[in-house]
């Protein structure tokens, strides 16, 4: 009988542990609810005064190696530029300015950024294209030689493979430069590039390298006549303490900005990683959200009638 009355007490006892742990993991899950729903309106309430506040746009910062020892980035100093930010600053800005070289190359390390860019460049460069002659029938000369001649040439300078890179670069940073190599011309980049017997000899072209943009900025421009063809182009550049004329350098912007945002931009265009921003940023977050919600409400338990089974062995 004492026996019968222990094992009763012990059951009576395990059950009521039983429902203690129950009513526990109950205040743990209703604590986790609560946690999420805080940390929720705080985010709401962050992106509320992201949008509120106004955007300034100011000069770009520069690599400390672009511009020569003793010179000053023109996009920093000309006084055409710092009226311009000063006027495009009057109201405030939904959209955002450009947000450095720096974070689009930290940007451009996650796949979801990364795809647009990569798969754009390969498709636009997947089927290439065939050099032909159109013969005008003036005269009947064979030019299979010379479209032979040029087509070994782009291979030997993997053109292709170089194009791609131009489009992939010119996406996650808003300008890519593509460098005409000439040999014995080291000391004349700053000079334009004449194509001709004097400026390049048969067999002087090295080849061509893709240049990020974080590597230079404009050294001139014309920036006070807009009835000029080259207001606000630049006619040379800065590339890592080096003044190359524009001749040199196969510039690609494919977004550009207003004549009044170039300079703030470092006279490149608006990055497709700065487009994609704020959808890619509404995605990652909605995914971060649906897997704290899965977490928070998937908890394992096990459910046993200890009360039963504890009689049964009686």
């Amino acid at each position: 009988m004492k026996l019968f009355k222990w094992r009763k007490r012990l059951s009576e006892r395990e059950a009521e542990l039983a429902i203690a742990q129950e009513k526990t993991k109950q205040l743990e899950l209703e604590a986790r609810k609560a946690d999420a729903q805080e940390r929720l309106m705080q985010m709401l309430m962050t992106e509320e005064q992201k949008t509120r506040q106004p955007t300034k746009i100011e000069a770009p910062v520069i690599h400390p190696s672009v511009v020569p020892n003793g010179q000053i980035a023109p996009v920093a100093m000309d006084s055409e530029c710092a009226g311009a930010y000063a006027y495009v600053n009057l109201d405030p800005q939904f959209y955002s300015s450009f947000i450095g070289y720096p974070t689009l190359a930290v940007m451009s390390q996650s796949s979801d950024y990364r795809s647009v860019p990569e798969t754009t460049a390969k498709e636009m460069t997947r089927e290439w294209g065939k050099v032909k002659s159109r013969n005008n029938g003036k005269d009947n000369e064979d030019k299979t030689d010379r479209v032979a001649l040029i087509t070994s040439e782009l291979e030997r300078f993997n053109i292709c493979d170089l194009m791609r890179q131009h489009i992939e670069i010119e996406m996650i940073f808003g300008r890519s430069q593509l460098a005409i190599n000439i040999r014995g011309q080291e000391d004349k980049c700053d000079l334009p590039l004449l194509l001709n017997n004097k400026g390049i000899k048969q067999g002087d072209l090295e080849g061509f390298a893709v240049i990020e943009p974080i590597w230079s900025t404009p050294s001139t421009y014309n920036s006070t006549d807009p009835s000029r063809e080259d207001f606000f182009k630049p006619s040379k550049w800065f590339v890592l303490g080096k003044e190359v004329h524009n001749d040199r350098l196969l510039t690609l912007i494919m977004r550009p900005v207003s004549d009044i945002l170039k300079p703030a931009y470092n006279f490149s265009g608006i990055s497709m990683l700065q487009l994609m921003k704020p959808y890619v940023e509404r995605w990652q977050r909605t995914a971060d959200s649906i897997s704290d919600l899965i977490v928070a409400f998937s908890l394992t338990g096990l459910a046993t009638d200890i009360v039963l089974c504890s009689l049964h062995r009686c």
